[in-house]
């Protein structure tokens, strides 16, 4: 498969999927933004789902069952790590080598299958690639 074609997909199996495998109890946990949690407000009224805010991001939130709370707060302090590590070493640093560890542990958490987030890592190499080889191009054509 090609880079492109490989790009071309989707982030994971999940994508656009997330409100409806949460209530379905397909799917443990999922980091939503705003504008989907109404759809949820009466799993969370009810109980059946909980929510917490992402650390430092107003408009996302990590949402789960109800008896996955603790992983929801392992996803936020993941997510927590994570944001600082950016203020210390700063976005670019970090994107600069990705941090596998970080990803395999959030996909984990999240309810995706080894081979999906496989498919994840691969993705994001495979763009960060795309992404370095464009700034290699503009900066020979400067």
């Amino acid at each position: 498969m090609r880079a492109s074609e490989f790009l071309a997909e989707k982030l994971g199996p999940h994508a656009g999927k997330e409100v409806e495998l949460l209530i379905t109890g397909a799917k443990p946990a999922a980091l939503l933004t705003y504008r989907q949690l109404p759809e949820l407000l009466p799993y969370l009224k009810s109980g059946q789902l909980v929510a917490i805010q992402e650390y430092n991001h107003p408009k996302l939130w990590i949402v789960g069952q109800k008896n996955e709370r603790n992983r929801v707060f392992k996803i936020y302090f993941l997510l927590k790590k994570k944001e600082e590590e950016v203020e210390e070493f700063g976005m670019h640093a970090l994107s600069q080598k990705p941090n596998t560890n970080y990803h395999v542990q959030l996909g984990r958490l999240l309810g995706y299958s080894e081979e999906d987030i496989n498919h994840h890592q691969n993705y994001m190499e495979l763009r960060r690639q795309a992404d370095e080889d464009k700034r290699r191009a503009i900066s020979i054509r400067k």
